[in-house]
């Protein structure tokens, strides 16, 4: 996620005049999953747990609050 970001940040500023709009493909941004509950199984502290549906969700919403196109195809 942080490269399409600084990508958008470089479209947003007009550091490249020419780039218009920055397309990703949703499948792509998918993520792995570490429940709670599995990370504290593992010895790992509560708080670095990565829950799938949650942070795809927040990594996604991000991207569309800078701009970022979301796309399924491109035909």
């Amino acid at each position: 996620m942080g490269h399409i970001l600084t990508l958008q940040s470089v479209r947003n500023y007009s550091v490249i005049p020419e780039l218009v709009d920055n397309f990703v493909y949703e499948s792509v941004c998918a993520i792995y999953d570490l429940p709670r509950d599995v990370a504290q199984k593992l010895g790992l502290l509560a708080c670095l747990s990565h829950p799938k549906a949650f942070t795809q969700y927040v990594k996604l919403y991000f991207m569309v609050s800078c701009d970022v196109w979301l796309v399924k195809v491109i035909r």
